[in-house]
Formats: C-alpha cells, sequence, structure tokens
C-alpha cells in the first residue's frame, strides 16, 4: 500500500495547474519538454483567445509524456455568471463520445476472459434485447466495435435532462436496433452500435453500466472523480453547460443519456483523472503494475480495422486514427449538450494529450415533421464557432501536424479506375428509417459534387484543387494538417458489394449516389403527384356528372395517402420507436394503404375512361395527368419502403 501511495504522490507532483480565469503563468512550463510545450503553446494561442472573447466559458487539458504528467491547465469560466473558475483537479466536463472508448474497452476485457467472441453474432450475448435478423448476416460484436452495424441514426429520443427519467422498460433498446444495412459492409458512426455494446456489457456482468465502468475502468486506472452521467449528489461538480447554437454563449442544461445509451457517449471526467487514462494508453493498457487489457486486445483497440483507402485514417475497434496517416496517432472526440472534447495519443512521440471546452452547438436534432421544419425555419448563425468543430475535425489534424507532414505519394502510380465524378452524399445521412429525414433531407442536404476540372485538378467537396497523389487518393493543392484540415487527404475506394465510398476520415465517410437518389427525380415528383391528385379531386367535385368517378378516388386516394405520410413523418419516432405504442402506427398506416388503394382503383378507372368512346381532348388530357400521377404516387411510394410495411 505504501508503495502505491508513493507512486500516485510522485504521479501528482508533475501536474502544473494555471489558475482559471488569469492569465497563463508561462513560467510554469519550463520544466516541461520541448514536445509538450509544443503543444500547450499551441492550444493557449488557438483557444486562451476564444476565451477573452466570450467565444467559449473555458477550458481544461493535461498534457502526458513519458509516463508523467507534463502539465495541466484551466482557463476560463466554470460558471460565468458567478466567476468560478474551470479546474482541471475538479471540473466535471462531460466528454460525450469519449465514453465510447471505456465502453469498447469493457467489451475488450471480457474478450480477454473469453466470455466474448468479437466475430459471434451479438445477440448470444444480448439476454433482455434483441437485434433482428433482418439480413442474412448477422451483426457480431466486431460489427458493433467498428460502426459496421448498419443501424438506423437516429436517436433525437435518446436523451434526457433529470436522473428520473433515464431508466428505460424492456425492449425500449431493440426498438432502436433498426437495421438499415447489411452488417458489415459500410461504416457509418453509430451510436446505436454502443448502445448495444453498453447493453452487453450490462447483460453479461449483471450490473449496471456505470458500475462496469467504475469496477472495469475508473477504480483500477485511479479515475476517482470520473462517472457515468452526472449523479444528482454531484451536480454542484459539473462545468458549467454552455451553447452557442444561436450564435452567442448561452447558459443551457445538461444533457443525459438514457439507459444503455450512456455506452455511447454519457461519461463526466477530469482533466486529471484523463492524465491517468492517457499514461495507460500510452503504456499500451498499462498504468503502475494494473494491466487493464492485454497487448493483443489493445492492439485491436487502437488499430483502424476499416478504411475509406488504405492511405487515409482509419477507425479501430474503440478509437480512431488521426492525423496524417502512418504513424500511429489515435484518440478519440466527444460532444454532448455543453461538452466538446478530445484526446490524442501519439504513441511514436510518447506523448498524449486531452481537451475538453464546457460548451457546444447544439441543435437538439428531432427527426419528425414539426422538429425538421422548426430546424429549417430558424435563424441562420453564419460564421458561428463550433467547439464540436475544433474537437472533432481542426485540433485532431493541428495537433499531430506539429509532429508530422503529409508524406508524399509515390512517383508513378496507377490512376484511379472508379468514375469519381457525381454527387455523394454523408453515409450517415443516408442511413435513418425515419421517413421525415429521408424525404426531406435530400431537399434540405445539398450534395456533396465530385468534379474533374482538369486533367491534374479535381474539386472535392466545393475544396480545391485536388490533385491525385496515389491511385484514388488526392491530395489538397497547397494545404496541410496544420491548416486543421482533416480533408488534406481524400480517398475512394469500392466495398465489397460495389457502393463507391469516399472521404477525409470514415466518421464523415459518404458514398457516391445513384442517379435516382436525386430530388428531382425520388422526392418533387412524389408530393407534386399527391398535389395534383387533391387538385384533381376538387375539380371533380364542382363537375361530378361530367367526369369519371377516377378523378373522385384519386382525389380522396391521394388527401389519405398524405394524411398518413404526415402522420408518419410526425409521430413514427416518439409514439412508436421512443413510445412503443404499436395501435396508432397501426391506424395511420391503415389510413395510408387505404390511401394507396384508392389510387390503384383511380388508376384503373383512369386508363378505362382514357380508352372509352366519350370526351374532349382537354378531358383525356386531364385522364392521362390522373393516370400518370397516381402511377407515380405508387411507385414512389414503393421506392420509399411505404407498401406494405404496417409495423415496426
Amino acid at each position: 500500500m505504501a508503495k502505491w501511495l508513493m507512486a500516485i504522490a510522485a504521479f501528482y507532483l508533475h501536474s502544473l495547474t494555471c489558475s482559471a480565469g488569469q492569465e497563463v503563468d508561462y513560467e510554469a512550463t519550463r520544466g516541461i519538454s520541448p514536445k509538450s510545450e509544443k503543444i500547450d503553446n499551441f492550444l493557449l494561442e488557438k483557444l486562451h483567445p476564444l476565451v477573452r472573447r466570450e467565444i467559449i466559458p473555458g477550458f481544461v487539458y493535461t498534457i502526458v509524456e513519458g509516463g508523467e504528467v507534463a502539465i495541466s491547465r484551466g482557463i476560463g469560466y466554470s460558471d460565468l455568471a458567478a466567476g468560478e473558475p474551470i479546474d482541471p483537479d475538479l471540473s466535471l466536463m462531460r466528454v460525450g463520445s469519449i465514453t465510447k472508448s471505456f465502453t469498447a474497452l469493457a467489451i475488450h476485457q471480457l474478450v480477454d476472459e473469453g466470455k466474448i467472441d468479437l466475430d459471434e453474432d451479438a445477440n448470444s450475448y444480448l439476454s433482455s434485447e434483441y437485434i433482428p435478423d433482418t439480413y442474412d448476416k448477422p451483426v457480431t460484436v466486431r460489427d458493433l466495435l467498428t460502426h459496421m452495424a448498419g443501424f438506423d441514426g437516429n436517436i433525437s429520443g435518446a436523451s434526457v435532462t433529470s436522473n428520473a427519467d433515464i431508466a428505460v422498460e424492456d425492449g425500449w433498446m431493440s426498438r432502436q436496433f433498426i437495421r438499415l444495412q447489411p452488417a458489415g459492409e459500410l461504416m457509418a458512426y453509430d451510436n446505436t452500435a454502443y448502445a448495444a455494446l453498453g447493453q452487453i456489457l450490462v447483460d453479461q456482468t449483471g450490473k449496471s453500466y456505470r458500475q462496469v465502468l467504475e469496477e472495469r475502468i475508473f477504480k483500477p486506472l485511479g479515475m476517482n472523480k470520473t462517472t457515468v452521467g452526472i449523479p444528482d449528489p454531484r451536480a454542484e461538480e459539473a462545468a458549467g453547460c454552455y451553447d452557442r447554437a444561436s450564435g452567442d454563449l448561452k447558459p443551457c442544461k445538461h444533457e443525459l443519456l438514457k439507459e444503455t445509451y450512456q455506452a455511447a457517449g454519457d461519461a463526466s471526467t477530469t482533466a486529471t483523472d484523463m492524465s491517468r487514462f492517457l499514461l495507460a494508453l500510452l503504456n499500451e493498457g498499462e498504468l503502475l503494475g494494473t494491466r487493464i487489457i492485454s497487448r493483443i486486445q489493445f492492439a485491436k483497440f487502437r488499430t483502424p480495422a476499416f478504411k475509406l483507402h488504405p492511405e487515409t485514417a482509419g477507425i479501430g475497434m474503440g478509437s480512431y486514427e488521426t492525423g496524417p496517416p502512418g504513424h500511429g496517432v489515435f484518440g478519440h472526440s466527444g460532444g454532448i449538450r455543453g461538452g466538446s472534447s478530445l484526446y490524442l495519443v501519439l504513441p511514436e512521440h510518447n506523448i498524449a494529450v486531452f481537451l475538453a471546452i464546457n460548451a457546444s452547438v447544439s441543435d437538439d436534432f428531432d427527426t419528425t415533421l414539426s422538429g425538421l421544419l422548426s430546424m429549417a425555419l430558424a435563424p441562420s448563425t453564419p460564421d458561428n464557432l463550433d467547439p464540436g468543430d475544433l474537437a472533432t475535425f481542426e485540433l485532431p489534424a493541428e495537433i499531430p501536424a506539429l509532429f508530422y507532414k503529409v508524406r508524399q505519394g509515390p512517383e508513378t502510380f496507377t490512376s484511379c479506375p472508379h468514375d469519381l465524378e457525381g454527387n455523394y452524399q454523408y453515409i450517415r445521412a443516408a442511413m435513418y428509417s425515419s421517413i421525415a429525414i429521408r424525404l426531406l433531407g435530400p431537399l434540405a442536404m445539398s450534395p456533396i459534387v465530385v468534379k474533374r476540372e482538369t486533367e491534374d485538378s479535381w474539386t472535392i467537396a466545393d475544396k480545391g484543387p485536388y490533385e491525385e497523389v496515389d491511385t484514388c487518393l488526392f491530395r489538397l493543392r497547397g494545404r496541410s494538417y496544420a491548416d486543421g484540415e482533416i480533408a488534406t487527404l481524400v480517398g475512394f475506394n469500392k466495398t465489397d458489394s460495389g457502393v463507391l465510398v469516399g472521404g477525409g476520415h470514415p466518421l464523415a465517410g459518404w458514398s457516391k449516389l445513384s442517379w435516382h437518389a436525386s430530388p428531382v427525380i425520388s422526392v418533387l415528383p412524389y408530393f407534386l403527384s399527391i398535389v395534383i391528385l387533391v387538385f384533381l379531386g376538387v375539380v371533380y367535385m364542382s363537375a361530378p356528372a361530367r367526369l369519371s368517378s377516377a378523378f373522385l378516388y384519386g382525389g380522396i386516394g391521394a388527401v389519405l395517402l398524405l394524411t398518413g405520410l404526415l402522420l408518419e413523418m410526425e409521430y413514427h419516432t416518439p409514439v412508436y420507436q421512443y413510445g412503443g405504442q404499436i395501435i396508432p402506427l397501426l391506424l395511420w398506416r391503415a389510413v395510408l394503404h387505404a390511401g394507396l388503394l384508392l389510387l390503384v382503383v383511380s388508376t384503373v378507372k383512369g386508363v378505362q375512361a382514357l380508352f372509352g368512346p366519350d370526351g374532349s381532348v382537354l378531358y383525356r388530357f386531364f385522364l392521362v395527368v390522373l393516370v400518370v400521377s397516381s402511377m407515380i404516387a405508387l411507385t414512389l411510394s414503393f421506392y420509399w419502403g411505404l407498401v406494405g410495411n404496417f409495423s415496426g
């Protein structure tokens, strides 16, 4: 015990703290190495002015090097109104998806113990919930860890603001396991996959998720202040929640995640605790003689298992590669309301850093029709600095760039054999079960355009010029990771299923759009055909004796279809997916299908009238419009998966 206490004391003696809200004491950095000082100076120069300008309230960070804490700092405020300083030792920071690294390490521990096989069906380890067999290939634990389970991306109902509301009933998680892609084919950042891993931890240990992490990660590493969520007795320790969604810094209420979505992003920690975690990562899973994971599983945790291109950054089983590829830099970022954070580990330099800002830009993404309309009508905030973008895209590129440069490509290589030009979309954006997102999303989001301008110059995602430096690998000319460009390198590849994917990092990968995915083909004609049918129905009501009943059936069918569609767009997520109410779902889908049935009748009667003996040229023209509109509405209802779907 004495040896353990002495080791802890020696550990903390290396922690140098700068008082929050004060000017930085540069004297405190004189004893640290040039490498740590380089990161320290960079973070101060980049972030301290943001505090002074009240763009962010405060931030903490810690840098560890060579088995010791080099420096810990707190700059700014935990509570602006009270003038309470932010403290790297005491302020409990919300770290969002950094929680995924904790979750993954606990899963790897169960693998070490022989309780889990990474390539086994995840259902084998779930006792209270079930992942549906939508496709022939089951979802494995490996698929969950690497974000390749193919789940629905909707988590709009997974957050609450009170600990009294975090519990969920049995079967609730099963309704979230909506599979939209075969497992193992496409990587799309997946909170639900990590929720499934959290449920596996609960089911396999018989303990709550918080207990699992405390016993397996936090206590063994001496992370004594780290917890899951914000327990009510510790609410005063949490750094203040601030949000910049309006463009100004405003207080907010901390967001908590429901069980077991906690496993995807609900941890709270201090910079001092995270320094211990970083030291363990630098030592391949061991701290002060305590090993929390085998070296074999640690390699799987940090080594990329999926890449958009062999020469771009990749994602591992619990962390992801960042910075110029090929140097083994890994880490994770996190974002939740009132918190933006990241950790980075640079093994070649034996140095690691953790940063947390107590601010975010939270849009409270709502997948209902009214939620999407509210977002669309909300005033825009151009040039609004997002702390989450700093933590996820800019700093993970800029910090490694202090030590590495983008490598040069080979002198000779084969040009990319794929047809790269065209429109792309974010893979995650395409994977939503919500019909509101699927229908309205293409109207709101501009596609990512890849265009060849000249023989050796490309424009990609409105940036350029890019030049091909290796087969299907493009570099942004004149830019580097030091500019905060995670898209300095963009690669393209074809999956085994033939999908062309690309991007600078799998966190924000793209897939090429098919011709029919354009809203001009699959969305606008759908709504236009319904409106036309309603109009023709109204015309029929003005002269029923002279017009075919096909117009009446078409008009009523269109009204019922639109009614069912609007109810589906507004209520599927809150009423069924999160509320579990099946009867309202069946009712509005019955209305929708009644409308589709009447459109079939309208089409048949319209064709019969069209080939009948009576009618003027104008009358027949309207019949053609009726039949075509009905067929378009029916065809696109099939296209959007609305036909025959009465549940789920």
